[in-house]
């Protein structure tokens, strides 16, 4: 039975392999839906470059384009993103920890309507009423670590290069470019993937001073004053837990791959070595599979005993 059951995770175990390395297929569309979710504009991504043994990717070529009754200029173009993650952690609690995220914008186009609306101010992050902000922080007040919550991200690194603006309530339209001059700006502990817009909008704004955007600039600021400072406190207290249990963490951790690891099928010569090929190049994911293997086994062999002391 034994034998029978490490077949199957074994079989298990290289198909999540087989999804996570053909990523850069499916992972493209998935990521421009996730932008359109945050943000409430259509978006579209050229090309992802996915770093397995890292886990960290660049996203090529990502564009947001504007929301229906803002004319057909694209509101932002991004040529580069990078992104470094934990894949062991979302594979064992589906939560996103990213360790870095860097946005090289080359350009945030802003257009205010014949009616006076600006495509900013359509935003969804901007959406948010001060009470549901209240609800934002408040979750982060309560966290008791960064791993505690489904999103957080230590280290945002921002660069905008130019703000057009282009406004219609003018007689003729009203066309000009501002570069604001931001280069690699960094901010610490974001626990809301909202609150990565809300920055890029306050800078875009306050760089380019640009008047009555529809945006309640002061609302934004004092919320993300909170959290931000919130976010940060949380990363240091998660950092100092880290170094008090790292090294017992990392030896047990050592032990589990090593047992775990024994235990899957080898019988084959190509399966061994994409295994191993595998297990070399990507120890931090091998980590997290390994142990999800070892917990599902021993919850199907402790089922499989009940049912067979049921049945006789």
């Amino acid at each position: 039975m034994i034998k029978k059951i490490t077949a199957v995770l074994g079989f298990f175990f290289l198909v999540i392999l087989l999804i996570i390395l053909t990523s850069g297929f499916w992972l493209r569309p998935v990521l421009a839906a996730a932008l359109s979710k945050v943000t409430g504009f259509p978006a579209t991504i050229q090309k992802i470059h996915f770093d397995l043994p890292s886990s960290q990717f660049g996203i090529y070529g990502i564009e947001l384009k504007n929301p229906a009754g803002f004319g057909k200029e694209r509101f932002a173009f991004i040529p580069e993103a990078y992104v470094d993650f934990s894949l062991r952690e979302f594979l064992s609690s589906r939560k996103f920890h990213f360790q870095e995220i860097r946005f090289n914008i080359d350009e945030v186009t802003i257009v205010k309507n014949a009616s006076g609306q600006t495509n900013i101010s359509q935003l969804t992050a901007l959406k948010k009423q001060k009470s549901e902000l209240k609800q934002e922080t408040e979750a982060v007040k309560q966290a008791p670590s960064p791993q505690a919550l489904n999103f957080f991200v230590d280290r945002l690194d921002l660069t905008v290069r130019r703000v057009r603006y282009v406004d219609y309530t003018m007689p003729k339209p009203l066309e000009k470019e501002i570069d604001i001059h931001m280069d690699h700006e960094i901010f610490l502990g974001i626990s809301n993937p909202l609150d990565i817009v809300r920055i890029i909008v306050l800078k875009v704004i306050y760089k380019a001073a640009l008047g009555n955007l529809n945006v309640p600039v002061a609302q934004l600021k004092e919320h993300l004053d909170v959290s931000l400072a919130l976010g940060q406190d949380l990363a240091k207290q998660g950092t100092e837990i880290a170094q008090a249990m790292g090294a017992d963490v990392f030896s047990e951790g050592t032990k589990m791959v090593e047992q775990v690891s024994g235990t899957l099928p080898v019988s084959n010569p190509i399966v061994d070595e994409t295994v191993q090929n595998v297990k070399k190049k990507t120890d931090g994911i091998f980590r997290g599979a390994s142990q999800l293997l070892k917990s599902t086994a021993e919850s199907i062999e402790e089922k499989t005993k009940l049912s067979s002391s049921s049945n006789r």
